[in-house]
């Protein structure tokens, strides 16, 4: 009898060791993942598959994709992210994971490390690689099966698509929602994998010389590969990460992840950083960032309000519509060059917004002017100085030195100017 009650915890504790050899949980206890070779699957705590991430990359010097060697797997170690943020959910952000690294080699003994961390509430993936390789293919992708629930709008330049609701995960067109599909899909992917249990599915710490991604699904529709926009050589031979937030749908909606995973702020100052409400005029008007009588309006509204903003975003260097005012140069909070009409007279004004001096560079081809003269107020030597000069009338390129939060103003006349 004893002989068969430690043979049998003896096989108890074998088939444990098997299947926990590469099984490890987030700090709450609530998910759980298991790797088995390149393919790491995702449960809730109550062992109810979630997903399954496949892991790999395609690169200039070899396949990291497949027929790889697991060589080590790390044992987890605590990791926590406490930091406050300016604006945003929350002030003070805090979260818990767990963390291990899976080394993977090729034939040729390529390695691939794979960094994963499972968080409280969901699982992130990084890649590391050796520096002087590039990545030519993302091989990372999301199980989500066949009647799933799904909302995940189709991938376009502007990322302006809506979210339509969907449970196969293929390509539609719909005219009503003004939708082109073709198996190309945007960040954030929402799914809900069981009922009441979701999965939102995007990416995280984008840095200087990464490559963004999307999502296609092309070739298996249960497949949601991690597509790069383009070859990426990883800064510091990291990718970015690839999430998932796991949980109830406020779960979701209150979660940090994305910024819990980016690099900490660089900006040791952040009091100039004052959040505030603004107007903004391209949630009603496409295209209207460049008609300046709207931005006016949006403006005036602003104020109206008492609102400290008013947001004018791409476009603004193509300003039409301005009747008597052109926007002839700049750059938001650095520097601006503007022309006005009164009559048969330009007035161009330029100034610097930094605390260094720069040189302001514009040309006129915007003005329409029979200019006989030009009368020029710029910065002297010395804060009290103001140089007056008459240069030579020029629809080409025009530089100007500027001080330190200084300008000029530029007079156009049709009129040869008294002296």
């Amino acid at each position: 009898m004893k002989l068969h009650i430690l043979f049998t915890l003896f096989l108890t504790s074998l088939c444990v060791c098997s299947y926990g050899k590469d099984l490890f949980e987030s700090p709450n206890h609530q998910l759980n993942a298991e790797l088995n070779g390149q393919s790491l699957t995702v449960y809730d705590k109550n062992r109810q598959m979630v997903t399954r991430i496949h892991l790999g990359l395609i690169t200039d010097r070899g396949n990291l994709d497949s027929d790889l060697v697991l060589k080590q797997s790390t044992a987890p170690k605590a990791v926590k992210a406490d930091y406050t943020m300016v604006t945003g959910k929350r002030i003070h952000c805090h979260n818990r994971a767990n963390e291990k690294t899976f080394t993977y080699a090729n034939a040729t003994n390529l390695t691939l490390d794979a960094i994963v961390r499972l968080y409280n509430d969901g699982i992130a993936i990084r890649y590391r690689i050796p520096q002087d390789v590039k990545v030519t293919d993302d091989r990372t992708s999301f199980f989500v099966a066949s009647g799933v629930n799904r909302w995940v709008a189709p991938y376009d330049f502007g990322n302006e698509q809506p979210f339509p609701y969907d449970t196969e995960g293929k390509a539609v067109n719909d005219r009503n929602m003004n939708i082109v599909a073709n198996g190309l899909w945007s960040y954030p992917a929402l799914m809900e994998p069981q009922k009441g249990l979701f999965m939102l599915i995007a990416e995280a710490d984008l840095r200087r010389n990464d490559s963004g991604s999307y999502l296609v699904n092309t070739d298996n529709s249960e497949q949601y590969k991690v597509q790069m926009v383009g070859p990426s050589a990883f800064c510091d031979g990291l990718s970015p990460w690839r999430f998932a937030i796991i949980g109830s749908l406020a779960d979701v909606v209150e979660s940090t992840l994305v910024t819990d995973l980016a690099t900490p702020c660089q900006i040791s100052d952040t009091d100039w950083i004052k959040p505030g409400v603004s107007s903004w005029i391209y949630w009603a008007y496409n295209h209207g960032s460049k008609d300046f009588m709207l931005v006016k309006q949006y403006i005036d509204l602003a104020a109206k309000m008492k609102w400290p903003y008013c947001l004018v975003d791409w476009e603004w260097p193509e300003m039409t519509n301005g009747g008597n005012t052109k926007f002839l140069a700049g750059y938001p909070g650095k520097s601006a060059v503007i022309a006005r009409r009164s009559g048969k007279v330009w007035y161009v004004a330029g100034i610097n917004g930094s605390d260094e001096s720069t040189v302001l560079s514009f040309n006129l081809k915007k003005i329409k002017s029979n200019s006989k003269s030009v009368l020029l107020f710029s910065d002297g030597e010395s804060e009290r100085d103001i140089k007056v000069t008459n240069p030579i009338y020029s629809s080409g390129n025009i530089s100007i030195a500027c001080q330190a939060r200084g300008g000029f103003l530029m007079v156009i006349n049709d009129h040869q100017f008294k002296q």
